[in-house]
């Protein structure tokens, strides 16, 4: 059993398994796709100008948000502190310390941060 994808999207405590990770990135790469597609239909009629941009800007700052609140849930479930996150701000770097929570695997059981999101729901 997993962690729901949308459950704890706005704290900054408690853990996160993998799998709802990725599903999360999943999710956010389908809204985007979706995004763009709309702006680009509709955004060259119905919008006044510049306001496209305002829109993607807008969702590119809360998935950011929500990246980084999901990444310290992840960190936590890897056993390292959720400021460890911070390192996704990073040019370049933070693209490998995003691969690297992605992957890593949990640690098994309790620990310092919370229950094992895994067995949470069994």
């Amino acid at each position: 059993m997993s962690k729901p994808v949308f459950e704890d999207l706005l704290t900054f405590s408690g853990r996160r398994d993998r799998k709802s990770f990725l599903m999360f990135f999943a999710v956010l790469f389908c809204f985007g796709v979706f995004l763009g597609m709309v702006i680009l239909l509709i955004g060259h009629v119905a919008l006044p100008p510049g306001m496209g941009r305002g829109i993607v800007l807008a969702g590119y700052g809360i998935s950011a948000v929500l990246t980084l609140t999901l990444a310290a849930q992840r960190c936590r479930d890897i056993g390292i502190t959720g400021w460890a996150a911070l390192a996704l701000v990073i040019p370049y770097a933070g693209w490998l310390a995003l691969v690297a929570i992605a992957l890593w695997p949990g640690q098994d059981g309790d620990n310092r941060f919370g229950p094992d999101p895994r067995q949470v729901g069994a």
